[in-house]
Parts: C-alpha cells; sequence; structure tokens
C-alpha cells in the first residue's frame, strides 16, 4: 500500500516540483533584481545562498510533505563560527534537507548542480563549491575565504549517493583542511531516506526522515590526527548514529 502511494504522489509530485521551482525563480529573480543595485557584490551572493536555502527547505517542508515526515535534531552550539558540516549521503533529497540546518552555508558538490537550468546559474552566482572543476589550491582559498566571510561549508564526503544506511568510505580533502585551517567539525546523520527516492528510482515512498546534528568537535578534539584517522573517526561516529536511529525506527 506503502508503494501505490507513492508512485500515486510521485506522478504528482513531480509537476509540482516543477510549479514549485518555476515561481520560485521568478520570485528571487524579482527579489534579486529590486535588491542588486543597492548591495555589494558580495552583498549579493549571500542573498542567492539565502534563496537556495529558503528553496531547499521549501522542497521539504511544503512540496515533499504528503510523503515525507522530517525530524531534525541539533544540540545548541554558536551558530556564527563556521563550521564543516560533514553528511552521510543518502539520497538526492539531502542537499535539500540540509537546508534546515541554521548556519549560513554553502555546499560542495559536483558538476551536475550547476547544469540544471535556471538553478545552476543561481547555485554558480551563490558561489557554490566545484570540487570536480576547482584545482586543490583554488579549493582551498575559496574556503578559507568563505570561512573569513562567517560561512560554514557543508559536504557530503562519500561523493555519491549511498541509497542505504551503510555509510561508505570518505574523500579525505575536507578533513585534511579542517586540521589546516583549525575549523570545528559537526557530523550530520541522515537516516530514513533511502527510498525516498530510492537510488535509481523516481517513486517517493511515504517515510520518516530524522536528520541528526552531532556534537560539534573543537579543533584540539581532533588536532592530534593525521587526516585518515580523522574521516574514518567521523565516519564510523555517523555510522554508529545512523545504526542507532535505524534500530528505532
Amino acid at each position: 500500500m506503502r508503494r501505490i502511494w507513492g508512485i500515486c504522489y510521485s506522478l504528482a509530485f513531480y509537476p509540482l516540483l516543477a510549479v514549485y521551482t518555476v515561481s520560485a525563480v521568478v520570485g528571487m529573480t524579482l527579489w534579486m533584481l529590486i535588491g542588486a543595485p543597492f548591495h555589494s557584490h558580495r552583498g549579493n551572493m549571500r542573498r542567492f545562498r539565502r534563496a537556495i536555502i529558503w528553496y531547499g527547505a521549501g522542497v521539504v517542508r511544503i512540496v515533499a510533505r504528503p510523503v515525507l515526515k522530517t525530524v531534525f535534531e541539533s544540540p545548541p552550539r554558536d551558530v556564527r563560527i563556521p563550521k564543516f558540516f560533514v553528511a552521510n549521503h543518502v539520497s538526492s533529497l539531502d542537499a535539500f534537507l540540509l537546508a534546515l540546518v541554521p548556519e549560513e552555508g554553502v555546499e560542495v558538490v559536483k558538476a551536475w548542480p550547476f547544469r540544471l537550468p535556471i538553478l545552476g546559474v543561481f547555485a554558480r552566482l551563490a558561489g557554490f563549491l566545484n570540487v570536480e572543476r576547482m584545482a586543490p589550491e583554488e579549493f582551498r582559498a575559496a574556503v578559507e575565504g568563505l570561512l573569513g566571510e562567517g560561512y560554514s561549508i557543508v559536504v557530503f564526503p562519500e561523493g555519491t549517493r549511498s541509497g542505504s544506511r551503510q555509510v561508505g568510505p570518505f574523500h579525505g580533502a575536507m578533513f585534511r583542511l579542517a586540521l589546516e585551517l583549525r575549523v570545528p567539525l559537526v557530523p550530520v546523520c541522515i537516516v530514513g531516506n533511502e527510498r525516498t527516492p530510492a537510488k535509481g528510482s523516481w517513486i517517493l515512498e511515504p517515510a520518516t526522515v530524522r536528520m541528526r546534528c552531532l556534537p560539534e568537535m573543537a579543533w584540539n578534539e581532533f588536532s592530534h590526527m593525521t587526516p585518515y584517522q580523522l574521516k574514518n573517526h567521523v565516519r564510523q561516529r555517523i555510522q554508529n548514529e545512523v545504526d542507532r536511529l535505524g534500530a528505532t525506527a
């Protein structure tokens, strides 16, 4: 029955998403055009980032609401301090879920979001980091610049969707930067959206998705580790929480 409902809703979801996206793009474009003359280039980039965050939150909270119940949990922390948010990557909805994090963040992404009509332009103007097209030195400089402006960085270090509750191997670049730049880490656990949609499928099955930010890791808590040790330590923390939440689902 759940799958039948998922198929029926999915047939409506994608047209609804298209309408929502067009409406959001028109609204964001007007908002940007009206305000652009009164802001600096950096100010307009900040507004693009906020617009994308609002769009993502709307997908989760409004468009997908009939099949997606979202439970977001996060311990108190100083949102003014930039951090690296490190999340497991389960489904294509994950990027929208991270819009629920209260800190202003910039996502590290592959090239494909930049190829999306219109939204790709917004992602480029917002300064999202294209890890596939940036040299290591350029990437590091961009991350340092964003941190200096007070932005957090959001990354899915698996580099691809797992489609399951098994967290895949992590790439180590962001952990090396965390050590070198002395940036706090916040592991983020996502569980429950393995089939919304499943990898390789278009069907959104009803689900309760839990996203939990684990306690922040200050730099002095991991400064003695190598990048290899750190990435495996964070991966194991996320995997342990995925297992715990999965057992209570």
